[in-house]
């Protein structure tokens, strides 16, 4: 499973690698543009991100922004059936943008600090274990 992190704080990125390291290749990125140019590479080099863990209030190009930009990219290569699954974390409890997130593309949320149970559980729920597991 190849993992791009995007958060807030350098710390929560750290956390969430050193977590996700033993599922495979893990790149922690400072910001979401350097998101989006770090998806676009992974796909024009043939081999895009499994899962990205994007922050609610990350700085740069916010999670919307990456997502719509990540899935224009999927599909400008459709032989690679790229297909990454998005988790957005955030410290913001019962809000608006948590109940959005989930509406527009991203696949599951977590509050922070992320638990590693919840988070290895939700790796498992969206389907990634088998693929964490080739690595």
């Amino acid at each position: 499973m190849k993992t791009l992190v995007v958060q807030e704080t350098r710390g929560d990125g750290r956390r969430l690698e050193a977590l996700l390291a033993v599922c495979g290749p893990c790149v922690v990125v400072p910001d979401g543009d350097a998101a989006i140019r770090e998806s676009r590479k992974a796909l024009q080099e043939g081999e895009p991100y499994d899962f990205l863990c994007l922050d609610l209030l990350q700085p740069g190009a916010n999670w919307r922004e990456v997502v719509a930009g990540l899935r224009r990219e999927e599909e400008r290569y459709p032989l690679l059936q790229a297909n990454a699954r998005v988790l957005v974390t955030t410290v913001l409890r019962d809000d608006h943008r948590t109940v959005d997130c989930l509406r527009k593309q991203c696949d599951a949320c977590l509050i922070k600090p992320v638990e590693p149970r919840a988070l290895f559980a939700c790796v498992a729920r969206l389907g990634l274990l088998e693929e964490a597991w080739r690595h």
